[in-house]
């Protein structure tokens, strides 16, 4: 009973907080506890989510909302169960725009850009319907658990990689040209289903 009552609480005492553009994006994160809320506006925003666990960050769209991280930085860390909607990230040369290293990181609507990968997961779970990867890597697969339905992925070296861990793929696009390929694979598994691989580079699927 104690347990329920904690739950409840804790939704109670959830927030919502607005982020207009502009505004400074590591003050309104730091006041942020699990359970809450992120709403960013519209626009541009310039900063990273930082280590994100217990929360949920929304935007108005991912052709409409985008979190621009500094150089150096990665776009967001998720380190616990994390919902991500309607929003795009970016990051820059030699960062992620999303890795995921515990938890369940759950993207709707999403666009992850970076220099080295769109996204990398090593441990926890990737759940993503409709998102969007791209850079050296669109995805990178260390470890953990990746299933992605519908939207794309492409990369200079490969538009998924897959060297630990388990990935399923339906509906995704997956462009190149690409160093290795399409889709490498060496170690993990992949299950693909209604998965198109365009231009690829050497070849579609490399194990």
């Amino acid at each position: 009973m104690t347990l329920i009552k904690e739950a409840a609480l804790a939704l109670l005492l959830a927030a919502t907080h607005e982020v207009p553009a502009g505004s400074d994006l590591a003050a309104a994160l730091a006041r942020v506890r699990p359970g809450d809320t992120v709403r960013l506006g519209a626009g541009e925003h310039h900063g990273t989510l930082g280590r994100l666990s217990g929360v949920t960050v929304s935007g108005a769209g991912a052709g409409a909302t985008t979190v621009l991280a500094p150089e150096g930085e990665d776009g967001a860390v998720a380190t616990g169960d994390v919902a991500l909607s309607g929003l795009s990230l970016r990051a820059g040369p030699a960062r992620c725009a999303l890795k995921v290293l515990g938890g369940t990181a759950r993207l709707d609507g999403v666009a992850l850009a970076g220099g080295t990968c769109g996204a990398f997961a090593d441990g926890g779970r990737l759940e993503g319907r409709d998102v969007d990867l791209s850079g050296d890597y669109g995805l990178l697969l260390q470890g953990g658990a990746v299933a992605l339905d519908g939207g794309s992925a492409r990369g200079a070296t490969a538009g998924v990689g897959i060297v630990g861990g388990s990935a399923t793929l339906r509906r995704l696009a997956i462009t190149g040209p690409a160093r290795e390929g399409g889709l490498s694979v060496a170690g993990g598994s992949a299950a693909l289903e209604g998965v198109v691989i365009r231009a690829p580079g050497p070849t579609g699927i490399s194990v």
